[in-house]
């Protein structure tokens, strides 16, 4: 049985990977998780630890007028990142896996 998620925090082993599906493939969505795969990539602390500005073009990340944005601000606005029980899910899941599903015809 599944505890209350209200408690779920004290339950480590309550949820070890999760499969997010946030829908259909569309509004770029591919560009948006490309686009986070580079932010995930990138080390923002140097060796040094010194503060230093960070330029998009500097970091090969796309310029801010580039579609990979608006694509991933448009991966954020769908219904799942409004949900208050998936997002603690999300957060206390080990192993995180999201998905946009292809849409299939005939």
């Amino acid at each position: 049985q599944r505890p209350p998620l209200r408690e779920i925090h004290k339950f480590p082993w309550a949820i070890f990977s999760i499969i997010v599906d946030l829908g259909e493939e569309a509004d770029g969505s591919d560009l948006a998780f490309e686009l986070l795969g580079k932010v995930a990539e990138y080390n923002f602390v140097p060796q040094g630890g010194s503060a230093e500005p960070l330029y998009l073009r500097d970091i090969d990340l796309l310029m801010a007028n580039d579609p990979g944005w608006a694509a991933v601000r448009a991966l954020f606005r769908r219904p799942w990142f409004r949900r208050v029980w998936t997002i603690q899910e999300f957060v206390i899941a080990k192993e995180v896996t999201m998905i946009c599903r292809n849409t299939a015809s005939d």
